[in-house]
């Protein structure tokens, strides 16, 4: 009886050992970073990362200590690693207003294309989407230079 508890915990000891030397080997995060799992059940900073587990620290403030075993399971989105982020919107416009629909576009194009913030090497899209039960729905997308929660806050309102 014995032996197989010690087999048993080895066993998860050993997995999470592999998981930090894949974390090692691979990479895909570092200390600092704001990684999110695709599941949703991982989204933070990571804290520290020791042989057995990693520390993420959630958006509440509150410490998340994850079995390095589980990133070999997971897919993983470092979001620190991204280069712009994506403003994008859908904007209803009342069918009474459709005839306005193409003015209203291209002031929206005009802005994209000469705001600051808009990345010039990304796609800058204004067009016209579809028409839905009582508006038309424009459809804008583009994205800002800069990564960082502020600047993409105040750019996305601007637009």
């Amino acid at each position: 009886m014995g032996g197989l508890a010690i087999s048993l915990l080895s066993k998860g000891i050993f997995k999470n050992l592999l998981g930090s030397f894949t974390l090692y080997l691979t990479q895909p995060f570092t200390l600092g970073d704001w990684i999110q799992a695709k599941d949703g059940q991982i989204d933070g900073w990571v804290q520290s990362m020791g042989p057995y587990h990693t520390v993420v620290m959630r958006w509440d403030r509150r410490p998340v200590y994850v079995p390095n075993s589980r990133f070999t399971q997971l897919e993983i989105i470092n979001a620190s690693r991204m280069s712009n982020r994506r403003i994008l919107f859908e904007i209803p416009l009342r069918l009474a207003d459709i005839e306005k629909a193409d003015a209203i576009l291209r002031d929206i194009r005009e802005l994209i294309e000469n705001h600051e913030a808009v990345d010039t090497e990304m796609h800058r899209l204004a067009r016209f989407r579809r028409v839905a039960s009582y508006a038309a729905i424009l459809w804008v997308s583009c994205y800002t230079k800069s990564i960082n929660l502020k600047d993409f806050v105040h750019a996305r309102e601007d637009v």
